[in-house]
């Protein structure tokens, strides 16, 4: 059958092996050998492949500091004064970007550098109050209302109104209610995350000294939360709200995760902006583990440690999550109507939010199949995928795949590789490269 979008005439056409093998690499320690070569003396000759394709290059660039020229001759020694600013007064050069990193531009804007203090970078990502949000409205309108930015304090808010909405009554809270504070509030948000780094039994646990507690006590959290930390976090748990009580909530099926809209709104923005991208990056899914019951809620196995949760798809670099895509979102329809999956489009939704072109991404085969491999490469960013592809159902071709030996048999397919590649009337000169191993 017709892959979609394609001509009825497109076809996969086989490569021709070439007739001199390639020579073994020649490692400085005799014992570094594959594993599939481990118990065999002379492995098989490989072989390389006649035909050459020529990849279109990475177009992100980079800025780096000019270097000025050295005056000849000797100088009096001056004291410099540094500018305000690391990045003032500074000339920039652009480079082909070879790593991703931090955006020069984010940087300068909230004056950070490698000397930063670590809370700097937090409010950065996650301000406290809409002074420290150097962000336009005009950019990113979390709420909606085209006047309200995201802050840590529009938390606060919420949380105070909830309770005074419900009159202050609950579970061990009744009549002790306090209202909290900017700093309650990021604190307790602090001692989560720390919780979610080292899990403890119980979490008011982490609010008593360690004298008292040895093994889960923390005595930085207990001096800096307060001995009365436990009572309040119970009512900062039984109250806290990341969106404002008194808006109404859309259909869940137009937004399900609309507790955490403006949150989860912010990180998709904020977190892009702050990275440049390398120019080889991975998808994959990530998982927010949860306890209780919830229709959104996904098994993960029963022998992955990070356990059942909320799983999400992600643009991943270097260990920085750029962008991300819940998968109980409604996706967009006009890849579905291409006849890709609900998970396609999702990944193609936030490849089209790279602002370079040509980047690699990476995947395991989960992921992968030809028709997808397609729309990437034929999106406004003009991604190209690489990864693993599963035999039945993603669109292999026959010519590539190998019976399954076994025995004695196996040592001599060592090494063998079939390749394929697609050709058809494309509307890019550069996308005849869809090759199949």
């Amino acid at each position: 059958s017709c892959l979609n979008g394609l001509s009825p005439t497109a076809y996969w056409k086989e490569l021709k092996k070439s007739s001199t093998p390639i020579s073994e690499p020649r490692n400085e320690g005799n014992t570094l050998r594959l594993p599939t070569e481990i118990d065999t003396e002379h492995p098989n000759a490989k072989f390389g492949f006649i035909e050459k394709f020529a990849r279109p290059s990475f177009t992100g660039m980079k800025e780096v500091v000019r270097k000025q020229p050295q005056k000849k001759g000797r100088t009096k020694s001056k004291k410099v004064l540094l500018p305000r600013n690391d990045f003032e007064e500074r000339l920039f050069d652009k480079v082909p970007r070879t790593k991703g990193g931090p955006n020069r531009k984010f940087l300068e804007k909230y004056r950070l550098n490698e000397t930063s203090h670590p809370a700097d970078w937090v409010n950065a990502l996650l301000p406290l109050t809409p002074s420290d949000n150097l962000e336009s409205i005009e950019d990113v309108d979390v709420k909606g209302d085209k006047r309200t930015k995201f802050s840590v304090s529009n938390w606060t808010s919420y949380t105070n109104m909830k309770a005074t909405i419900a009159g202050e009554r609950g579970h061990s809270v009744t009549g002790r209610w306090t209202n909290m504070t900017n700093d309650d509030v990021r604190r307790f948000l602090g001692v989560i995350i720390l919780d979610g780094l080292n899990p403890s039994p119980e979490m008011t646990a982490k609010f008593r000294s360690q004298s008292q507690d040895l093994i889960q006590g923390n005595d930085f959290i207990h001096n800096n939360c307060g001995p009365d930390a436990s009572r309040r976090y119970e009512m900062f748990r039984h109250y806290f709200g990341a969106q404002d009580p008194i808006t109404s909530p859309p259909p869940r099926a137009e937004c399900p995760n609309y507790k955490v809209h403006e949150f989860f709104n912010w990180l998709r923005y904020i977190w892009k902006k702050a990275w440049d991208l390398g120019p080889i990056v991975s998808a994959d899914e990530q998982t927010c583990t949860m306890h209780g019951k919830s229709q959104y809620k996904t098994r993960c196995g029963k022998y992955k440690r990070i356990g059942d949760g909320i799983q999400t798809d992600a643009i991943a670099d270097d260990g920085y999550t750029w962008d991300f895509y819940f998968r109980n979102e409604p996706v967009n329809s006009k890849w579905i109507k291409k006849g890709l999956s609900p998970m396609h489009a999702r990944l193609l939704h936030m490849f089209e939010n790279f602002r370079d072109s040509f980047h690699v991404v990476n995947m395991y085969n989960f992921f992968n199949s030809v028709n997808f491999t397609i729309e990437a490469a034929n999106c406004k960013s003009k991604v190209l995928t690489q990864g693993v592809l599963q035999k039945s159902g993603r669109g292999v071709p026959r010519c590539v795949m190998q019976e399954e030996v076994t025995g004695k048999a196996v040592e001599k397919a060592g090494g063998t590789v079939k390749a394929a590649t697609l050709l058809c009337n494309w509307s890019c000169s550069w996308n005849h490269c869809r090759l199949c191993f």
